[in-house]
């Protein structure tokens, strides 16, 4: 049999070899095979490639100062809440004890007087003398009533104090501090304003305004 060929020997050489193809060229397979292989080594994302690349330096600012915003926030959150508890639990504390003030002047049914004398409960020149005792003083009063007693019970015991007694060292009592550790004190109304007065110590519920008070306030 004789073979014949217009293709070149060395062509037909290539494609007749095991594995060769009438429908590859030699010029384009190698090109194909230049441009895969240069692609495969450019292409960061290649199989060969894979967790080469690591954070910048721009990618990691933005990560802390997210972080940073996120805290500061929280840090916002929380102490606004710890302000709002803390105000909360000492207009409780004075809630209560108005409360058993108001008990121990129903069981009396009349006011705690405070005024100059020993016929007053609560006595002016002792509390002007030491204003820090003040709660000391109405607390040691209306805790002679068991209802009054019973209201002030209520008090959490974080916010009582206790205090040396300002009559006797040898004794002492209980007084109150608020949620941030400041003592809470009393200001007693003064006796009835009546006429020869001077007229710009009188309050607007018609009671003389004491030293206290003026200091104080009403």
């Amino acid at each position: 049999m004789i073979l014949r060929s217009n293709l070149p020997i060395v062509a037909l050489h290539f494609y007749l070899t095991p594995g060769g193809s009438f429908h590859d060229d030699p010029e384009d397979r190698g090109d194909r095979g230049g441009r895969g292989e240069r692609e495969s080594r450019g292409n960061p994302g290649s199989r060969g490639n894979l967790g080469g690349r690591g954070f910048t330096l721009v990618e990691m600012l933005i990560v802390m100062g997210v972080m940073l915003v996120l805290s500061a926030l929280t840090i916002m959150v929380i102490g606004s809440a710890t302000r709002a508890s803390e105000i909360r639990q000492t207009k409780n504390i004075l809630r209560i004890l108005e409360m058993a003030v108001g008990e121990w002047e129903l069981v009396a049914d009349r006011k705690i007087s405070y005024g100059i004398g020993s016929s007053y409960d609560i006595k002016q020149n002792l509390i002007e003398a030491n204003f820090d005792a003040s709660i000391f003083r109405l607390l040691t009063f209306i805790e002679r009533t068991s209802q009054s007693r019973d209201i002030l019970a209520d008090i959490d015991p974080q916010f009582l104090i206790k205090v040396p007694d300002p009559d006797d060292a040898n004794k002492s009592g209980s007084s109150l501090q608020d949620a941030w550790d400041n003592p809470i004190r009393a200001v007693f109304p003064g006796v009835l304003w009546v006429d020869g007065n001077d007229p710009t110590l009188r309050n607007e519920d018609g009671t003389l305004r004491t030293l206290i008070e003026q200091f104080h306030g009403v």
